[in-house]
């Protein structure tokens, strides 16, 4: 292990909250709020404000990585979005691609347009917050897949209970038929049985 990576963490040991968690659940318009506090009061009157007007107790620290971090999520909203439907206009273009080719070219894209910034902070942000999409997104589709799979393995295990049924069905018609041959005293039994025996078959 390098002497700048994180030790691994112990078993059972529970994960360190992010500094920001605790405006996690703020609305976007509480969030425009807090940058609008911070901007025009400062961080300590800004720290004031969260704690009196949302009940929350945050250090000033805190505030400046959440406002970070939003911001960051508005800049790659803004950048993927773009690139995004620049790719969809070219796949239109070309007669269709894949998801997979459709990410891929989104994805160099975005990386292009954020490195233009010339912010290795921001573009840090960036980049993690387009993997954890990536991430979100093949999970998604993994999910998908699973219940797809799922899906139709349930409509064969339907499909296979009906037939079943239907054979029961025949099964008991077909007794009920050589019932009725083997109590038909107008013909011999020698008759009965060879009746009895087509039915069955």
């Amino acid at each position: 292990m390098k002497l700048y990576d994180k030790p691994p963490r112990a078993p059972g040991k529970p994960r360190q909250m992010r500094c920001d968690a605790k405006l996690a659940n703020t609305s976007e318009a509480q969030r425009q709020e807090i940058m609008k506090w911070l901007k025009e009061q400062g961080g300590e009157d800004c720290v004031q404000r969260i704690h009196d007007e949302l009940g929350i107790t945050i250090s000033r620290a805190s505030v400046y990585v959440a406002v970070r971090r939003w911001r960051a999520k508005a800049i790659y909203d803004e950048y993927y979005g773009e690139s995004r439907a620049q790719v969809e206009a070219e796949a239109s273009e070309k007669g269709g691609m894949t998801i997979e080719e459709i990410e891929e070219a989104a994805d160099r894209k975005f990386i292009a347009r954020a490195s233009q910034k010339n912010d290795p902070k921001l573009y840090k942000e960036l980049r993690y917050l387009r993997i954890a999409d990536q991430s979100a997104k093949s999970n998604a589709r993994i999910a998908e897949a699973k219940l797809q799979q799922g899906t139709k393995k349930l409509k064969q295990k339907d499909e296979a209970l009906k037939l079943a049924e239907r054979k029961v069905v025949l099964l008991e018609k077909k007794i009920e038929e050589a019932k009725t041959a083997t109590e038909n005293k107008t013909v011999s039994a020698e008759e009965r049985a060879r009746r009895v025996r087509e039915i069955l078959q």
